[in-house]
């Protein structure tokens, strides 16, 4: 499977594992294969915001991350309390309703 990824990265395309923390095999996954983005599961960070273990788990993800060369954009981003909370774990793009609301009204111009 790595194989595969390394030849869609030498292409120029980048790749991101989608919904890390949310499985079982999220660190095995990402020893695995060489990444360039990894997207921290939008329920995660929900469940860390409420947790008083949410914090250090994804600063250790963030740093983890970090030390491999690999960004880290986390999902369910909905207002300046929780960018305020990711910034402090050292994650620093997010992807949310506060970014924009989806949309069926797709114009790919």
């Amino acid at each position: 499977m790595n194989v595969v990824i390394q030849r869609l990265r030498t292409t120029g395309h980048a790749v991101y594992l989608d919904d890390f923390g949310a499985g079982a095999a999220a660190f095995q996954y990402l020893r695995a294969l060489e990444v360039d983005v990894v997207k921290i599961d939008g329920l995660y960070v929900r469940e860390a915001l409420q947790s008083q273990t949410g914090k250090p788990f994804l600063k250790a993800m963030a740093g983890l991350c970090r030390d491999l060369g690999v960004d880290v954009v986390a999902e369910m981003v909905e207002d300046e309390s929780v960018v305020s909370f990711l910034l402090e774990c050292g994650i620093q793009f997010g992807q949310g309703n506060l970014f924009g609301e989806p949309s069926l009204d797709f114009d790919p111009k």
